[in-house]
């Protein structure tokens, strides 16, 4: 399954630890941010893979897509990162099979 910390709708939601306060879209980005952090530190050792739900209804609203994008900026000035569709890892994992 997937985290609640990477799925749109439970970002928007979220609440700071022993508080009722959201934590905002400033919080989600931070959370993603955190997230990322933890897995891209982890795939020094081995592969890793990060995703988080988008929903039509939630994402495409003015500040949740700013959150994404500025996220996806974030993302991008790390290096070796892949942007991958599900089709380009299952490829990988063939041409891996392949070779081994």
């Amino acid at each position: 399954g997937w985290p609640p910390s990477r799925n749109d709708i439970n970002n928007q939601s979220a609440r700071k630890e022993k508080s009722d306060e959201p934590v905002g879209l400033a919080g989600a980005l931070e959370q993603l941010k955190d997230e990322f952090d933890a897995h891209y530190e982890e795939a020094e050792r081995h592969p890793m893979k990060f995703r988080y739900a988008v929903h039509n209804f939630n994402g495409g609203r003015p500040g949740a897509a700013k959150v994404l994008e500025n996220f996806l900026q974030y993302v991008k000035s790390h290096p070796g990162v892949w942007f991958c569709r599900c089709i380009d890892i299952a490829q990988y994992w063939l041409e891996q099979a392949k070779a081994g």
